[in-house]
């Protein structure tokens, strides 16, 4: 089975995610382009052009030869966004996610020239360094955010954690 039938059903218009180690990923370009040389579909729709841009996975970036604290990567599931590695392991790497919205998932505000500016999650996940590589999408500059980030982050779950 190739990876292209590992895909979550979906409906038929929108893209549908390759799964790796159960984590959903977006298409490459040439996947993008294999999905719409097979489809049946004659017209596409603004709707499901949109989609097939969103889709579609940063690759065209020169790849390094080893994850650093401050890479970004760009992943997620429904939502894609910029995620920054903040500790490297061996086989997985933790991370915290960017976003635009000012709320309560949110713990610091974040300003970077290359990425919109918004705030980091409180939330820090992990995911497979294979993947992470996969998806590099540049680097988060401001390094002294990055760093306050991580320190929030840990003071909110030693507070949670009592």
């Amino acid at each position: 089975m190739s990876h292209l039938d590992a895909r979550k059903p979906n409906r038929s218009t929108k893209i549908r995610f390759i799964e790796v180690d159960n984590l959903f990923i977006m298409p490459t370009k040439e996947e993008l382009i294999e999905r719409i040389d097979n489809s049946e579909i004659k017209h596409y729709t603004k709707p499901i052009v949109k989609d097939f841009i969103h889709s579609v996975s940063l690759k065209g970036i020169g790849k390094p030869k080893y994850l650093k604290k401050g890479d970004v990567f760009i992943h997620g599931f429904p939502k894609f966004r910029p995620n920054v590695v903040i500790s490297v392991g061996s086989e997985c790497s933790y991370y915290m996610s960017l976003s635009t919205t000012k709320d309560c998932m949110n713990i610091y505000e974040s300003k970077s020239r290359f990425f919109e500016d918004g705030y980091f999650s409180k939330g820090i996940m992990c995911a497979p360094n294979s993947v992470i590589m996969e998806r590099l999408a540049g680097v988060y500059d401001n390094h002294k955010r990055l760093n306050k980030a991580i320190e929030e982050a840990r003071n909110h779950i030693n507070k949670m954690l009592g």
